[in-house]
């Protein structure tokens, strides 16, 4: 659209009949630019609502990945402890499974928060 109005403004050296042409020209332009600015607007408000949602979804991540160590070192551990017949080592492994699985319903639920998880 812009190529065909620089092409009229040049080639009819701003002829009466191509006037009315680039005036309807730069009346549709102004409309789709309207448009497009309406658009961004919408797009800007979905895109700060999926920000947010990021936000909450990244401060939830380390309970979850703590939570996963803890309780695969619960597995190990408590292995260990039936091998070794050890009753420390199994309440340690308790102790363990115990702190993974509130640090995991902590992720899901954002109960409390750690400053240094950040």
């Amino acid at each position: 659209m812009i190529l065909e109005t620089s092409l009229l403004d040049r080639a009819g050296s701003r002829k009466p009949e191509n006037k009315g042409r680039i005036e309807t020209m730069l009346q549709k332009m102004a409309e789709e630019e309207a448009r497009y600015i309406k658009e961004k607007k919408e797009i800007e408000q979905g895109a700060k609502k999926f920000e947010k949602l990021r936000d909450l979804h990244r401060s939830k991540d380390p309970f979850f990945a703590f939570a996963e160590v803890l309780l695969q070192i619960a597995i190990v551990i408590s292995s260990i402890s039936i091998l070794a017949t050890s009753y420390k080592v199994f309440y340690f492994t308790l102790n363990s499974a115990i702190l993974g699985t509130l640090l995991a319903i902590n992720g899901f639920l954002i109960i409390f928060r750690f400053p240094f998880f950040h």
